[in-house]
């Protein structure tokens, strides 16, 4: 089995398991701050879901915008793993952020070639 036919699994299971680290992080500031969680959810959640149909299409330009997008969701934990606070699941987030990112770089050169 070579790399190019485990990309597109590899970006889809990478995108799953950061929408559920998504759900977790958001869970977690709605108990400590006390925050409305109809407030929470939608912000951190659906801009990653609005990607999911594309990608399972193999729209290339959802891999491109979803690499755009990425960009902003990296910023948050890596202030909060600076600052110490949660910083297993912060260092999680972040090590999957890296990981969607260069996987959905290497599905677009794929597709360009």
């Amino acid at each position: 089995m070579s790399l190019n036919t485990l990309i597109r699994p590899l970006c889809l299971t990478l995108l799953g398991s950061l929408i559920i680290l998504s759900i977790i992080q958001s869970h977690l500031v709605v108990t400590q701050q006390g925050v409305a969680w109809h407030l929470v959810y939608p912000v951190k959640i659906l801009p990653l879901l609005a990607f999911l149909p594309f990608l399972w299409k193999n729209h290339k330009r959802a891999y491109i915008w979803m690499g755009f997008v990425l960009c902003l969701y990296f910023m948050q934990p890596v202030v909060e793993l600076v600052s110490g606070v949660n910083v297993l699941l912060n260092a999680l987030f972040i090590t999957n952020i890296i990981a969607l990112f260069i996987s959905a770089i290497l599905f677009i050169r794929r597709y360009t070639q």
